[in-house]
């Protein structure tokens, strides 16, 4: 086993994870989601044919996974299998995009190929069958409430935000950043509502990417903003990035932790590289969960971190 360093910057790996089982089924019972994502010290995030047996084995605090194995609605998660993770100790969030359409989902319709809908944008060049939306359309709350109520019924304890900098590809095309940043936090606001609404108050909204908005967004919306979400979650904050960007992302989360928001990162790097991550994650002074993901990104596995 490599070295392991330990919470707030980084988990070791199984036998980290085979100590704390036990202990984080007996204290899911006496704690809210909102306090139990607050002491959160591990994560893990799977895409791509979850195996929640395999999930709920690996005693973590956290994981992110689809609302359906295969990402189609007749293969969606039951309440009963979800609430097996759930008993085991584990906080579950649903991905959820809400900037993008995907074809393969319950709500995608064939003849938008030739006759697309009002929300519908271009495709995304690097995820064929990912369109980016107008988000601000109200044709697409619709079908994000449909979409929540899924997640909602399935008893997720929450939703992981992504494609929220679908933000700067709409503003930066024609100098409306503030307006369009605007929109998603009225959107982000939208789904915690409706999602407390339905799942009750402790449901959990955390974001991934786009951190800018906290600073795009007018001064009013940033604070509706922190107030909607429980925490953020970023993508490559350490590899395949610049050091100017990673400085910048870095300043934003720290502004997101001084209102309450839990930390997420996931790197995309060999396991060789583990032991620079959780040093340079250390480096940052911010306590954040952190997970090594295979470089493909396809979130397909739960990958050992040592």
């Amino acid at each position: 086993m490599g070295r392991a360093c330990f919470w707030p910057f980084c988990w070791g790996g199984v036998l980290l994870l085979a100590a704390s089982s036990a202990s984080a089924a007996d204290n899911a019972g006496k704690a809210s989601p909102r306090q139990r994502l607050a002491s959160a010290r591990t994560w893990g995030y799977w895409l791509q044919a979850p195996d929640l047996n395999a999930l709920g084995r690996a005693g973590l605090d956290l994981v992110v996974v689809d609302y359906s194995r295969t990402g189609r609605d007749e293969d969606r998660f039951t309440r009963e299998e979800i609430a097996g993770l759930r008993d085991a100790g584990t906080l579950v969030l649903a991905y959820f995009s809400v900037g993008e359409a995907e074809t393969y989902r319950f709500y995608w319709e064939e003849e938008w190929a030739d006759d697309p809908p009002g929300f519908m944008g271009p495709e995304n060049p690097d995820w064929p069958g990912n369109f980016k939306v107008r988000y601000w359309k109200r044709s697409w709350w619709t079908v994000l409430k449909a979409y929540l109520d899924r997640i909602a019924e399935a008893g997720f304890d929450g939703v992981y935000l992504d494609i929220v900098d679908a933000y700067w590809f709409w503003g930066s095309q024609d100098d409306s950043l503030t307006m369009r940043a605007d929109d998603m936090v009225r959107l982000i606001g939208r789904v915690a509502k409706y999602g407390r609404k339905a799942a009750g108050r402790d449901f959990l909204v955390v974001m991934q990417n786009g951190l800018g908005i906290v600073e795009h967004a007018s001064e009013s919306r940033q604070r509706d903003l922190l107030a909607s979400i429980d925490g953020v979650g970023v993508e490559s904050l350490f590899f395949n990035t610049t050091a100017e960007d990673a400085a910048y992302r870095i300043r934003l989360l720290a502004r997101y932790a001084e209102h309450g928001s839990k930390l997420m990162n996931v790197e995309y790097v060999p396991a060789a590289d583990m032991e620079r991550y959780c040093v340079d994650a250390r480096g940052t002074g911010l306590p954040m969960l952190l997970y090594r993901a295979d470089p493909d990104r396809m979130l397909d596995e739960l990958v050992p971190q040592k």
